[in-house]
């Protein structure tokens, strides 16, 4: 049985309005959701493909990049491109159909940082962190103290040494021992009673003669094997045409601070191998002296580290030797018997400075033996650490690691690294860094071709949606290592 019902015109007007305004959130809602779908997507689809990080510079180097040759001999971008949009349809509802409604239709890579960029920003800031990570912040303080401390004692030290023209002085000992050879005069005793001893050598001769003979052979201690190997550095970063990234960020001024770049040296010391580490592999074995020579040889590069720590030592010595007046009056002793062999008696007072030089450069080949041995020598020395006799100076030409003295105080070869690697420009220690994680990780099955310009750092991107209502969307995202960006 039917009822006749009835409805008001206020009535039917507010029930158009209510349907209409439940309509409009749905379809708003059905919007926002398609909208949600499309960033989700390709945010989910960035960190997939940054999932895919290289593994062995992992372990290796504690370095995150994604390498961006997959194994080939250059940059793929079309590849990366089409992994990412993989990752992006697998990361929804399977082919190109991110939902119910939602299709990918197409999409780019708008810009990308490489490894390499701005000097290889992206290796050095994330080095940093890393061993900030790993010291924490009272191991960064300690460290800092301890090295700063070494840095502004080697200047100290450097300082003195060149009140001393070295070259002016021995200039002057080629003249006197040139006007010796014009004269006849030899005499049995001295002013003052003092008898020439039996047998006497010259020690600045024996000093000079040293010199010629190479560094590596007077510091290189016995039952120690020099490394050979030698390695084109044409095709490493520092040697070749780069790929450049794109829309590259500002450069990171923060890991270029004093304490980043002890924080950056650190990290190098911990990661590559020196003269007294062993080592295998087909790359070179002396990474850090590569790093501070940038040669392709294993022996030059020793050479000149070698030789810097000579001088460093030299100066040490040199200055201790000026403070201890018992050995000054030995050296002013010698320096007479000198010039009274040469016949100008005159001369033993110029003559004195060059001796002493003659002895701190004998008793930094007895400290670089040890060093380079494993053994400790301490920055400045005291009696109990001078090891060297100005008698048993002439005989550096000859065995004397039986002359060394052990320290169980002091500072290592690695730690004399550390200071050098403080007095090198940070742009040519990354690049050189570079090199050798790029020569390390190539001596890896598979590796062959690895290049740090084809790791990428960050990416960003623009991603473009169309539902089957018609309507579109798009999604722009950066994504990097550094999750800051």
């Amino acid at each position: 049985m039917y009822q006749k019902g009835s409805i008001t015109v206020y009535l039917s007007l507010t029930l158009a309005i209510l349907v209409s305004l439940i309509g409009t959130a749905l379809y708003s809602v059905q919007c926002a959701g398609a909208r949600v779908q499309a960033v989700h997507g390709t945010d989910q689809g960035l960190y997939s493909l940054f999932a895919r990080y290289d593994i062995p510079m992992l372990e290796r180097f504690h370095l995150f990049f994604l390498d961006g040759s997959f194994g080939g001999d250059g940059l793929q971008m079309g590849q990366l491109y089409n992994i990412l949009e993989q990752d992006i349809a697998a990361n929804m509802d399977g082919g190109k159909r991110i939902v119910d409604n939602v299709t990918l239709k197409d999409g780019s890579i708008t810009e990308y940082t490489l490894a390499t960029d701005n000097g290889g920003n992206a290796v050095r800031s994330q080095a940093v962190a890393y061993m900030e990570s790993v010291l924490g912040i009272q191991g960064v303080r300690s460290l800092t103290q301890k090295v700063q401390g070494q840095e502004e004692t080697i200047q100290v030290i450097e300082a003195k040494k060149d009140v001393i023209d070295e070259e002016q002085a021995l200039a002057q000992y080629e003249t006197m021992k040139e006007q010796a050879r014009e004269q006849t005069v030899l005499s049995e005793s001295l002013e003052g009673g003092v008898a020439i001893p039996e047998n006497f050598v010259n020690p600045v001769d024996a000093v000079q003669a040293a010199k010629g003979k190479g560094i590596l052979s007077l510091v290189l201690p016995a039952g120690k094997e020099l490394s050979t190997l030698s390695r084109s550095t044409s095709d490493l970063v520092s040697g070749r045409s780069l790929e450049q990234g794109m829309g590259i960020p500002a450069y990171d001024s923060s890991c270029n601070t004093w304490t980043a770049d002890l924080m950056f040296n650190e990290y190098l010391i911990q990661h590559f191998r020196c003269f007294t580490e062993d080592g295998s592999g087909s790359g070179l074995k002396y990474q850090l002296e590569y790093i501070l020579q940038g040669t392709g040889s294993d022996m030059e590069n020793l050479k000149g580290t070698a030789a810097r720590l000579l001088l460093i030592r030299e100066a040490s010595n040199l200055l201790y030797l000026y403070q201890d007046e018992s050995k000054r009056s030995q050296a002013q002793i010698t320096a007479l018997i000198i010039a009274v062999l040469f016949g100008i008696p005159q001369g033993a007072k110029a003559l004195e400075p060059i001796l002493l030089v003659s002895w701190a450069f004998g008793e930094s080949v007895l400290d670089l033996r040890e060093l380079l041995d494993g053994g400790r020598v301490p920055l400045l020395k005291g009696k109990s650490s001078w090891q060297l006799s100005l008698t048993d100076l002439p005989k550096i030409m000859e065995g004397v690691d039986a002359l060394r003295k052990e320290n169980k105080e002091g500072l290592t070869y690695q730690d004399y690294l550390r200071v050098l690697l403080m007095m090198k420009s940070s742009d040519v220690k990354t690049s050189r860094c570079m090199d050798m994680m790029e020569m390390t990780l190539r001596e890896i099955p598979g590796k062959e071709n690895f290049h740090l310009d084809c790791c990428l750092y960050t990416v960003g991107i623009q991603m473009n949606f169309e539902t089957t209502r018609g309507r579109f969307y798009t999604a722009q995202r950066n994504y990097g290592y550094d999750m800051g960006i």
